[in-house]
């Protein structure tokens, strides 16, 4: 017996001539813990700065991660957080020459009530980063990376939480290095999106509508798409109801209503799909 479980693949919708755009599609993985940091309790959450690893070495990219535990019935916000909300925002305090990447965002729950949509985390999310050290960093140092912290926490209403968060890890030569946290980093990876060779997807606007077309090949025949979450803001009305369709062996397709108040039509729209 084969068990399916929902994955999630990221479209990179590219517009072109006569409101038609040709897209890049990605699939979903990922999620874990790293180093020693007190954690912090702020407004309906706990908070912790992790790594993947004890100890770093030069020259040698390893990853953080900012680790949410939140309370029940409160949710934090995707990085498209939908009708409402704020999505995480951290500004990284480095050593000289380290380098940093955008956060991997794990796959969101969307959430409607009644004309109301937004994408959420309820219980835990770990956002992580990558992070790059310079080839030339002395063994045997400490170094210490600090994040600064701010988003918002909502239930009925919402509560801004902030913080400032440190982690310091030792230099060592030593590369079988990971820490206890590296399950969740790796539980968080599954939720990350990925790119999908099989899959591919083309669009068209008209008359306010946009109809996405998905296309796999003769080995997926049995997927089903779930659902298309926006990461490009404000372009597909987030509440509108849609389904997906199957029109051949090898097409799926969707119609979205185009968000009425969208300050334009994007070159490049990007989602993520979610199958079974």
């Amino acid at each position: 017996m084969i068990k399916k479980c929902n994955q999630s693949q990221e479209l990179r919708l590219t517009f072109v001539k006569r409101l038609s755009f040709s897209i890049f599609v990605s699939l979903i993985v990922a999620l874990a813990f790293p180093a020693i940091a007190a954690p912090q309790k702020h407004a309906h959450a706990t908070v912790e700065l992790i790594s993947d690893v004890d100890s770093i070495q030069p020259g040698q990219p390893f990853k953080l991660g900012l680790h949410f535990k939140i309370d029940k019935e409160w949710h934090l916000y995707w990085r498209n957080p939908g009708d409402s909300g704020l999505e995480p925002m951290v500004n990284w305090i480095l050593p000289d020459e380290f380098t940093v990447s955008e956060f991997n965002w794990p796959a969101p729950k969307r959430k409607t009530d009644k004309d109301h949509t937004n994408y959420i985390y309820e219980k835990s999310l770990l956002l992580t980063v990558n992070v790059t050290p310079p080839d030339a960093l002395e063994i045997g140092q400490n170094v210490t990376i600090k994040a600064e912290l701010d988003y918002l926490i909502c239930r009925f209403s919402c509560v801004p939480g902030s913080g400032n968060l440190s982690l310091t890890l030792p230099v060592s030569s030593n590369k079988a290095n990971k820490s206890n946290k590296k399950p969740l980093f790796i539980a968080s990876e599954k939720m990350v999106p990925k790119t999908s060779k099989s899959i591919s997807a083309s669009a068209v606007y008209e008359d306010e509508q946009l109809q996405l077309n998905v296309m796999v090949d003769s080995s997926q025949t049995d997927l089903e798409i779930l659902d298309f979450l926006p990461i490009t803001k404000m372009v597909i009305e987030n509440s509108a109801p849609f389904m997906f369709t199957k029109i051949s062996l090898l097409k799926q397709s969707a119609t979205f209503l185009l968000y009425p108040h969208r300050p334009g039509l994007p070159d490049t729209l990007v989602g993520v799909l979610v199958t079974n």
